[in-house]
């Protein structure tokens, strides 16, 4: 049940996300700002959502993913109609063939979406996940390649597999929703994991703490 709820999800992201990459119609009236995305909603992670991620890191999320990299960020956000990419240079390569120490890459979360007046309102799907830090390394897990471009989609997961070799400090977010989990992204500090209670919270740190020592 909860590998098809997870291909559920990708498939009803996949057509806007491709079409996004391939048409490359930049929206540069965000671009221009240094946080494009500070008045976007951004959903918070529920306390079962948190449950089902960390059984899903435990049981799937390495056997499914293709690539297991260590990288570093090296720019901004790429950002297109649809979705955003994130360009990194991998450090090191714990899984995956055809990519080696030094490339240059970018990374396509699988629940990137920008959604543009969706109920009067700007939001962007992060995955749960803040953007990477310039000077921070993070391990990423991807599932596959764009065929003849430098992008790779991340694992298809609850959470956008990505982690920070650094250690960060999270904190509990409110939601502005009476009804959904969400706030602005400008509120969410410096939290690597957006979250809305302790339980979630913990339940991600302690996941994110077994793969670091794992690839280190």
């Amino acid at each position: 049940m909860r590998k098809l709820i997870v291909a559920a999800e990708a498939a009803l992201m996949l057509i806007s996300v491709i079409a996004g990459i391939i048409c490359k119609q930049s929206f540069t009236d965000i671009d221009k700002y240094d946080e494009p995305f500070k008045n976007f909603n951004v959903g918070l992670m529920s306390e079962t959502t948190a449950e089902n991620t960390g059984d899903f890191i435990d049981n799937d999320l390495e056997e499914q993913s293709m690539y297991i990299l260590k990288v570093t960020p090296t720019g901004k956000l790429k950002l297109s109609f649809l979705c955003y990419t994130e360009p990194v240079k991998v450090l090191n390569v714990y899984k995956g063939d055809n990519i080696s120490s030094g490339d240059e890459i970018e990374i396509l979360r699988a629940s990137s979406c920008i959604y543009w007046n969706m109920g009067n309102k700007n939001a962007v799907n992060m995955g749960f996940v803040n953007f990477m830090n310039q000077g921070e390394d993070y391990l990423v897990f991807l599932s596959k390649k764009i065929p003849d471009k430098k992008v790779y989609y991340t694992t298809q997961c609850f959470i956008a597999p990505i982690f920070s070799y650094s250690e960060r400090s999270n904190v509990i977010l409110n939601s502005s929703n009476s009804t959904v989990l969400e706030t602005k992204y400008g509120l969410t500090g410096n939290n690597e994991f957006l979250v809305s209670d302790e339980i979630s919270k913990t339940i991600l740190e302690e996941k994110k703490n077994e793969l670091i020592k794992r690839y280190s």
